[in-house]
């Protein structure tokens, strides 16, 4: 069994009868990556602290949160603090909290400002802006560029031209990662090796994992072709 390549999947279906013409699905994809647009920091405000944090002694959560976004705004520091929901059993006693700032902000100076507020850090992640149309549609045709791309390609070893597209479907929860012929015997084995070694450098990518989302954007695409 050859390798099989991830994120693509191509059908090569002969009609029956004594059709010449043949339908090649390809699934055409566009790899991206996204930067983060706030770092967050989980904090955690607990109300009954006497024990393990005299500095927040008998204050209400809303003081320490209100105090804790004076001494940000004293500091200058661009932020936004968001009550986040959890599971936690008694909301009164403690409160998480996201405090969302940009990448570059201080990050020696709003640790400080934890400390001294006497806040619990719970962990540090990235937040990413919200998908947008527009964003979607540039993903989608850079998806049907690169299925365009490889039908040509392809086409061209199984000595076949592009008639035109037949249909384009962004269901994919079906793509699996297989390569596979139906319908046919009529190509040998030299054939399917130099498809599988096309595939290859078609799917190879670099993308910079440093603070970024990094994703692949489907799309399936039918085209009916004719021997050449």
């Amino acid at each position: 069994m050859k390798k099989l390549y991830s994120f693509f999947i191509l059908f090569f279906i002969f009609n029956l009868g004594f059709c010449q013409e043949a339908t090649l699905r390809i699934l055409g994809n566009s790899k991206y990556s996204e930067i983060a647009n706030y770092r967050v920091l989980l904090l955690d405000f607990e109300y009954n602290s006497e024990i393990c944090n005299p500095l927040t002694q008998n204050k209400t959560i809303e003081i320490q949160v209100n105090e804790f976004n004076e001494n940000l705004n004293l500091k200058k520091i661009a932020f936004q603090l968001l009550h986040k929901e959890s599971l936690i059993v008694n909301p009164e006693m403690s409160k998480y909290y996201e405090l969302l700032v940009p990448l570059d902000a201080d990050d020696y100076e709003i640790k400080k400002i934890i400390n001294s507020s006497g806040v619990k850090l719970v962990k540090t992640y990235y937040k990413f802006s919200e998908p947008s149309f527009l964003n979607e549609d540039k993903k989608a045709i850079l998806a049907l560029k690169n299925s365009q791309n490889k039908a040509i390609e392809i086409a061209k070893i199984l000595n076949y031209e592009i008639l035109e597209i037949v249909s384009i479907d962004d269901d994919t929860s079906r793509a699996k990662n297989i390569f596979e012929f139906l319908g046919t015997d009529n190509l040998n084995e030299e054939r399917i090796e130099s498809i599988y070694s096309l595939l290859e450098k078609l799917n190879e990518a670099k993308i910079n994992m440093d603070l970024t989302k990094v994703g692949v954007y489907n799309l399936w695409v039918t085209y009916k072709i004719k021997p050449l």
